[in-house]
Order: C-alpha cells, then structure tokens, then sequence
C-alpha cells in the first residue's frame, strides 16, 4: 500500500482486525488508519501474521484530505451515507469528513 491513500479491505484479515469493507490508509509514519476502527495501529501492531493478511483495492468513493496537523477521510459525492461508523447513518455532503485524525 502507498502512504496517504485510501484503500477498501476486499478480504478480512486471519484475526479479524480488517474487514471487507473497511477504509483505510497508511500515514506518513506507516500507522495505519481505520475508519470503522474510528482509530489506528501502529506497524508493530498491524504489520504481523494473522493482521497483515488482508487484501485491498482502491477506493473510490472517498479522498483523503492531507494537511501539516491532520488527515480527513472525505466523501465524493453529494449522496447519503450509510457510515461504517457505530452503525449510524449520516447525511454527509461533498467535502464532509467522514473520519479526521489529528496529529
């Protein structure tokens, strides 16, 4: 995976720490990022057997907005969302953020 793209899990990891669907990204200091972890690992955490056996595509419904003190997963499109987050379902516009981690 690059640094500071968003990526979708396409196949859920040995120990369950990644699931189909998830967003995730890894930041410039290789944690990496889970929206609906709402959180992040560092790779001591994550980049083991049984973690590290997920699989991943490109996503596309959302970008990654990057500034000096913050990283903002952000919706595309102008649709409702049903969020990953605690099940909840949001209305979001284009440029909400759907999960920020400050630094």
């Amino acid at each position: 995976m690059e640094k500071l793209k968003l990526y979708k899990v396409t196949k859920t990891s040995s120990d369950g720490t990644f699931n189909i669907g998830d967003i995730i990204w890894l930041s410039n200091n290789e944690d990496l990022n889970s929206c609906k972890g709402c959180g992040w690992l560092p790779k001591s955490e994550w980049d083991n057997p049984g973690s590290n056996d997920f699989e991943v595509e490109e996503c596309t419904d959302y970008y990654l907005d990057v500034t000096d003190r913050s990283e903002e997963v952000r919706r595309k499109s102008l649709d409702d969302i049903s969020d990953c987050i605690q099940g909840k379902r949001w209305k979001r516009f284009y440029g909400s953020a759907l999960y920020s981690r400050r630094f």
